[in-house]
């Protein structure tokens, strides 16, 4: 078993099982991937059915096969319904790529070509809509409502009831292959988010982008001291904080978000963590020896009491 999930209640556990035979040939073996559906009230095993991987939501199990996506029930394991999309799918780099994206009442599934993408009603496995994306698909990121903000190589589509409403290139530094998004929060009723290159370890940027406005169309570039940080925005600054080896101390450094101007930096303990806050107003972090304070002007300490 490779992948392994508890049903909602704990009643059912869905995992992926692969199993091998051997080729008439004897070259190598050939790998079958399983999803399977056991009931933890009686160990019975519900429902058996080819997918390379899964998603659940408490009632329905997804998975794909071919060009087909379909829903078991997870109370009995029973078909509900399949979809055939017309479309090989998946991502052609990984045996076991996810097989579908949950996100509000729909599902996002990939194509091979890796730039389409096909909406479906989680219900009924009806199309709402299916688009190409300018690069790879890579993640998908649900927003307020039916809103969802979906990553490519080389940018970020909003994707709505309707299909993708605009796109905002952020294309990588350098040669780099893949960024990583790290925070993303609503400022002002926009989605707005910061990603970091995980790739260029020589050069890290960290970028911040919104869906409206100056950093839809001009994204922020902040250089980084690390290419391993955390970043959380806030409506005034963004603050990034590298990770280090336990028992040493990192600078935490603030941003105005409006330019990138660096604002202060300040030594903190390891292990802190860095959460949202309202913004300018002050906010407290618990790190393994106490608190940690973090004011919009200047930064302060908040010792163990």
């Amino acid at each position: 078993m490779e992948h392994v999930e508890f049903a909602h209640g704990g009643d059912a556990v869905v995992v992926t099982r692969t199993t091998r035979k051997p080729r008439l040939n004897g070259s190598s073996d050939i790998a079958d991937r399983f999803v399977e559906i056991h009931s933890t009230r009686t160990g019975t095993l519900l429902e058996r059915f080819r997918s390379t991987d899964f998603a659940q939501d408490g009632a329905l199990v997804y998975g794909r096969s071919g060009t087909t996506v379909f829903a078991h029930a997870i109370s009995d394991g029973r078909r509900e319904w399949s979809t055939d999309t017309g479309e090989e799918l998946g991502d052609p780099r990984k045996k076991g790529a996810d097989p579908v994206h949950l996100t509000g009442e729909r599902i996002l599934v990939q194509a091979r070509d890796a730039r389409t993408t096909i909406a479906l009603d989680r219900r009924s496995g009806r199309q709402l809509w299916r688009a190409v994306l300018p690069g790879r698909m890579e993640a998908v990121h649900p927003l307020d409502g039916e809103r969802m903000l979906v990553q490519y190589c080389g940018g970020f589509a909003f994707a709505g009831p309707e299909g993708i409403e605009h796109n905002v290139a952020v294309p990588p530094p350098g040669n780099s292959a893949r960024q990583r998004l790290e925070h993303l929060t609503m400022i002002n009723g926009l989605a707005t988010a910061v990603v970091v290159d995980s790739h260029d370890v020589s050069a890290p940027v960290l970028t911040v982008f919104s869906e409206q406005g100056e950093l839809a169309h001009q994204p922020l570039r902040i250089p980084l001291p690390a290419a391993h940080v955390q970043a959380v925005l806030t409506r005034s600054a963004v603050y990034v904080l590298p990770w280090v080896p336990d028992g040493q101390w990192a600078t935490l450094r603030a941003y105005d978000l409006a330019g990138g101007v660096p604002l202060w930096s300040v030594d903190v303990p390891d292990r802190l963590t860095i959460t949202d806050s309202t913004g300018p107003a002050p906010s407290l972090h618990p790190f393994r020896g106490g608190l940690y304070g973090v004011d919009y002007a200047s930064g302060w300490i908040l010792p163990s009491s």
